[in-house]
């Protein structure tokens, strides 16, 4: 995707934006602030062996329906592991990860984690776990866990910057996308901004994007766009925004 400018008061501010379908960033790189971070500990590690699926609640908090090992391509442009996840608690999720190692009979020959951002109490979606090594064919089983964060790593924006002008439109190849500004009210110089959209076709999250601004001065504004190539104009129904900020 290109690059947009965000125009500010007294700077040139450059932001970059990555749907979040495609996970290939790792959760270190993800994560730059875990002394917030808090997860329900994995309990529970299921075993799905290559045909077969699952349908299971973890912890009472996450459904997992039909998941298991799939030959058709996923978003990596490989196979993997894929299935429906649902919000079964009474919050919303800040993040639900799905952790799947693969194996060779006993030898893990990969590992992967694909998450939702966001996910409302009684939403769910289509989550694909891709399998990046060598030779799928010899994938014989998976093993599959879940962690949840209900409060997010940065904190979600509370008066701090305005989001204003926000509305869906269709790029110039036909994906739809959200854009609006935001504007930094307070004294400081904000070091991250991130904007989430969530595209929805009901309670059925289609897809998820996001895009970012650094160091946003105080009275600054920035443009932000983020589409979606995996869900149509017409399937859309609704969609939702939260924002993050870190000083």
């Amino acid at each position: 995707m290109k690059r947009r400018t965000f125009i500010a008061a007294s700077a040139t501010i450059l932001s970059g934006c990555s749907s979040a379908r495609n996970k290939q960033e790792s959760e270190p790189d993800r994560q730059t602030d875990t002394n917030t971070q808090t997860s329900t500990p994995r309990k529970e590690i299921l075993e799905v062996k290559r045909g077969d699926d699952i349908t299971h609640t973890f912890n009472d908090i996450l459904q997992v329906r039909d998941f298991g090992w799939t030959d058709r391509e996923l978003n990596f442009g490989t196979p993997g592991a894929a299935g429906v996840v649902k919000n079964l608690s009474r919050n919303r999720l800040a993040k639900a990860a799905l952790a799947v190692d693969f194996y060779d009979e006993e030898t893990q020959i990969g590992s992967n984690t694909s998450w939702f951002d966001f996910l409302e109490t009684g939403e769910y979606g289509t989550l694909e776990v891709p399998y990046t090594e060598d030779d799928p064919n010899r994938v014989t089983r998976i093993q599959v866990s879940t962690s949840v964060q209900e409060s997010p790593i940065l904190s979600v924006n509370n008066g701090q910057v305005t989001v204003n002008d926000t509305e869906i439109s269709e790029t110039e190849h036909g994906w739809p996308t959200v854009t609006g500004t935001i504007v930094n009210n307070t004294n400081d110089r904000l070091e991250r901004v991130m904007v989430y959209v969530n595209f929805y076709h009901g309670q059925e999250l289609l897809d998820q994007s996001r895009d970012s601004a650094s160091r946003l001065g105080p009275e600054e504004r920035a443009e932000w766009s983020a589409p979606t190539n995996r869900a149509g104009p017409d399937e859309i129904t609704r969609y939702s925004t939260v924002t993050t900020i870190r000083k």
